[in-house]
């Protein structure tokens, strides 16, 4: 889970100060993603916690959750702005507008979960403890 670690951490580093770096530059949309320095702050955060999971195995569990929460959070935006476009309360909307890097980075929390997962049953002896030998 370390190499896992390592390379999710990577891409959420890479992206975060692709968005930073369009921000600061006055270019949005550069590089194929959003120029927003919140937006690459988020990134870094996750990209923080992923790196840190390599040595601690809650930094994983941190990092899954904040790639799926905040990819959750982007999602609900992206169906809010559409059904103010569906209200015709938003022209000239456009859903790769609101296609954030975090909605479609998210996935890439579902392993570190897993894994959170099957720490937990050992440690409560659980399905996943080895059988005990007579």
């Amino acid at each position: 889970m370390r190499l896992y670690s390592a390379g999710v951490g990577a891409i959420y580093l890479a992206l975060g100060v692709l968005e930073v770096l369009g921000w600061a530059t006055k270019h949005p949309w550069a590089w194929g993603v959003p120029a927003d320095l919140f937006g690459g702050f988020v990134l870094l955060v996750t990209a923080g916690a992923f790196l840190l999971g390599m040595k601690e195995p809650g930094g994983l569990l941190i990092g899954a959750t904040l790639a799926l929460g905040l990819g959750g959070l982007y999602l609900m935006v992206l169906g809010a702005d559409y059904l103010s476009y569906l209200l015709g309360e938003l022209e000239g909307w456009r859903p790769l507008t609101d296609l954030r890097p975090e909605i479609w980075l998210a996935p890439l929390g579902l392993p570190g979960l897993r894994r959170w997962r099957t720490l937990e049953g050992l440690a409560q002896g659980g399905s996943d403890a080895p059988a005990e030998q007579d």
